[in-house]
Protein backbone atom coordinates (compact mmCIF):
# COMPACT_ATOMS: atom_id res chain seq x y z
CA UNK A 1 0.00 0.00 0.00
CA UNK A 2 1.02 3.58 -0.62
CA UNK A 3 -0.05 6.70 1.18
CA UNK A 4 0.18 10.10 -0.45
CA UNK A 5 -1.03 13.67 -0.46
CA UNK A 6 -2.97 14.37 -3.65
CA UNK A 7 -4.10 17.70 -5.06
CA UNK A 8 -7.82 17.62 -5.84
CA UNK A 9 -9.67 20.48 -7.50
CA UNK A 10 -13.31 21.51 -7.28
CA UNK A 11 -15.32 24.69 -7.87
CA UNK A 12 -13.71 26.29 -4.80
CA UNK A 13 -10.17 25.59 -6.02
CA UNK A 14 -7.42 23.08 -5.25
CA UNK A 15 -7.08 21.29 -1.91
CA UNK A 16 -4.94 18.46 -0.49
CA UNK A 17 -6.35 15.04 0.35
CA UNK A 18 -4.67 12.11 2.11
CA UNK A 19 -5.04 8.88 0.10
CA UNK A 20 -4.21 5.24 0.90
CA UNK A 21 -4.17 2.91 -2.09
CA UNK A 22 -2.73 -0.33 -3.39
CA UNK A 23 -1.04 0.54 -6.69
CA UNK A 24 -2.16 -1.68 -9.54
CA UNK A 25 -0.31 -0.19 -12.49
CA UNK A 26 1.17 2.95 -14.02
CA UNK A 27 -0.15 4.06 -17.39
CA UNK A 28 1.02 6.74 -19.82
CA UNK A 29 -1.69 8.56 -21.79
CA UNK A 30 -0.78 11.36 -24.20
CA UNK A 31 2.52 12.03 -22.41
CA UNK A 32 1.01 12.15 -18.90
CA UNK A 33 1.52 9.39 -16.32
CA UNK A 34 -1.25 7.98 -14.12
CA UNK A 35 -1.44 5.42 -11.34
CA UNK A 36 -4.40 3.07 -11.08
CA UNK A 37 -4.94 2.05 -7.48
CA UNK A 38 -7.37 0.20 -5.28
CA UNK A 39 -8.18 1.87 -1.99
CA UNK A 40 -10.31 1.01 1.02
CA UNK A 41 -12.27 4.25 0.90
CA UNK A 42 -12.37 5.14 -2.78
CA UNK A 43 -12.45 1.75 -4.57
CA UNK A 44 -10.57 1.71 -7.89
CA UNK A 45 -9.32 5.18 -8.77
CA UNK A 46 -6.88 6.81 -11.14
CA UNK A 47 -4.39 9.44 -10.00
CA UNK A 48 -2.29 11.82 -12.07
CA UNK A 49 1.33 11.54 -10.96
CA UNK A 50 1.67 15.32 -11.47
CA UNK A 51 -0.80 15.90 -8.62
CA UNK A 52 0.97 13.77 -5.99
CA UNK A 53 2.76 16.08 -3.51
CA UNK A 54 4.25 13.52 -1.10
CA UNK A 55 4.31 9.72 -1.06
CA UNK A 56 5.30 6.90 1.29
CA UNK A 57 4.73 3.23 2.02
CA UNK A 58 1.81 2.30 4.24
CA UNK A 59 2.16 -0.47 6.83
CA UNK A 60 -0.68 -2.57 5.30
CA UNK A 61 0.38 -4.97 2.54
CA UNK A 62 -1.57 -5.93 -0.56
CA UNK A 63 -0.99 -8.59 -3.22
CA UNK A 64 -2.47 -8.89 -6.69
CA UNK A 65 -3.02 -12.28 -8.32
CA UNK A 66 0.12 -13.59 -10.04
CA UNK A 67 -1.69 -14.02 -13.36
CA UNK A 68 -3.16 -10.50 -13.60
CA UNK A 69 -2.93 -8.94 -17.07
CA UNK A 70 -1.92 -5.36 -16.21
CA UNK A 71 -2.24 -4.04 -19.76
CA UNK A 72 -5.76 -5.45 -20.18
CA UNK A 73 -6.81 -4.13 -16.78
CA UNK A 74 -5.46 -0.63 -17.54
CA UNK A 75 -7.06 -0.58 -21.01
CA UNK A 76 -10.45 -1.56 -19.60
CA UNK A 77 -10.20 0.93 -16.74
CA UNK A 78 -9.12 3.81 -18.93
CA UNK A 79 -11.93 3.07 -21.40
CA UNK A 80 -14.45 3.10 -18.53
CA UNK A 81 -13.08 6.45 -17.33
CA UNK A 82 -13.73 7.96 -20.78
CA UNK A 83 -17.41 7.03 -20.50
CA UNK A 84 -17.76 8.40 -16.96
Amino acid sequence: MLEFIYIFEDEEGPYDMYIETAPICLKEVDGDWYMVGSGREHGIDIYSLKKIKAIGRHWITFSLPENIDYDRFAERYFEIEKVL
